[in-house]
């Protein structure tokens, strides 16, 4: 990576054969990568030098080269999204490349809405639009549609649409730069909801609703822990010990399952490495029957 970013400033900037005294793109890549080594952490992980990089940058050059160093870490898998883990480990690190918004030369419009919806209340809807490229952009048209079941709750925007099959917002301009936010409701139909067949919190006595198995005599089983959860106060835990084990957690409360589209989810949160551990999930369509791997 490293090297990459080395001939990258080099192509910017041009090379200088004057290693000590010189003014090229090398020059300035190595420069940075040593005050980085100042400015990081001690124990750095990949993205701790990332950003130690970037913030030498920031110092050395006012913040010119971000996106050059953006898109060339990027390119190895240490972009935006990126996640370091463990700096002591190899195997728990996730690539990612994705760049900032600011790099990406383009008048991009990005879309978030509430995560959960409840069946006759309102959807929050945010669009995020920026001009991210190096000249102004005229006469922008941004169109959004409503999904099936919804209806645009009027006057709820901050900026008003021309509203109809699709809510449209029209800007005469956005300088280099320049990010607008636009957020609106929607109304969602009572009528269509999902209705919930079954639900565990693992609250209470969770060892009579679940069987647990595993391999040979080991140390880590599972077990409900006030740790980790995602709600209430509860949730199963195994320890990821350095030695082989396999285990199972099997629920033994049957329930009838119906509607055109049923689902199966659980909230999940795990620390293991990657390439060794993994897991699967498995499920009987009727008692006692074989079960079938989900994923």
């Amino acid at each position: 990576m490293l090297w990459d970013l080395y001939w990258a400033f080099s192509d910017a900037y041009g090379w200088d054969p004057d290693l000590y005294h010189g003014t090229g793109g090398n020059n300035m890549a190595i420069q940075l990568v040593m005050d980085g080594l100042k400015m990081g952490p001690c124990n750095p992980g990949f993205i701790d030098g990332r950003d130690a990089i970037l913030a030498a940058d920031m110092i050395n050059n006012g913040g010119a080269n971000q996106c050059l160093i953006w898109s060339t870490f990027a390119r190895r898998g240490l972009g935006e999204d990126a996640m370091q883990g463990d700096p002591d480990s190899w195997f728990d690190g996730e690539a990612g490349h994705v760049v900032p918004r600011k790099c990406s030369d383009q008048l991009l419009v990005t879309k978030t809405m509430s995560s959960e919806v409840i069946a006759g209340e309102h959807i929050e809807v945010t669009l995020k639009v920026g001009n991210y490229k190096e000249f102004q952009v005229t006469n922008i048209s941004i169109t959004d549609h409503i999904p099936v079941g919804c209806t645009y709750v009027t006057g709820s925007a901050n900026i008003e649409p021309t509203a109809g099959s699709t809510l449209v917002w029209s800007f005469d301009s956005m300088d280099p730069g320049e990010e607008t936010t636009i957020t609106y409701l929607l109304k969602t139909d009572l009528a269509i909801k999902s209705v919930r067949l079954y639900y565990d919190d693992i609250e209470g006595d969770a060892l009579l609703r679940w069987d647990i198995h595993h391999m040979g005599n080991l140390s880590n089983i599972w077990t409900p822990t006030d740790q980790i959860v995602h709600g209430g106060s509860a949730a199963w835990h195994v320890e990821n010990i350095e030695s082989y084990s396999e285990h199972l957690l099997q629920n033994t409360e049957y329930y009838i399952v119906s509607g055109s589209n049923p689902v199966y989810r659980f909230y999940h949160y795990y620390n293991t490495e990657k390439e060794f551990d993994g897991g699967f999930l498995e499920i009987s369509t009727e008692a006692d029957s074989r079960l079938e791997t989900t994923g």
